[in-house]
């Protein structure tokens, strides 16, 4: 299994992503600057303050051993104040990336290197 980076610092990565990003818990892992990130499964968090920071290290301990086996990243976004928290597979192509969030029932996929969400509608639409 793959060296992890601490709890602790994945966290404070994540929620120092501003509105939204993806980080790595693999030491010497890169997060990928291409391809379509598809959360596969994570958390809700409306707290705030000390009580989001303990919420997301307990998450992330709780995750790392799967995300290190399997080679999968963090991510984080915020919408109306409520932090969200995901397991993210990283697709290489855009059909796979939205038939593994059609399986997981996610509306939207994010291209990593676009910088842009896309939405399961609009994507079909195109």
């Amino acid at each position: 299994m793959a060296t992890t980076r601490d709890a602790a610092t994945i966290a404070f990565d994540l929620l120092n992503q501003g509105e939204g990003g993806t980080v790595t818990a693999i030491v010497g892992q890169r997060v990928p600057t291409t391809g379509y990130a598809v959360g596969q499964h994570g958390i809700k968090v409306t707290e705030t303050g000390p009580d989001l920071v303990k919420l997301t290290e307990e998450w992330v301990a709780k995750v790392l051993p799967e995300v290190a086996f399997h080679g999968l990243y963090l991510g984080v976004w915020v919408h109306e104040g409520v932090t969200y928290l995901d397991v993210v597979r990283v697709h290489s192509e855009i059909t796979a990336a939205f038939a593994d969030a059609n399986k997981r029932g996610e509306l939207a996929i994010y291209d990593l290197g676009a910088g842009r969400t896309i939405y399961q509608a609009d994507y079909i639409l195109a």
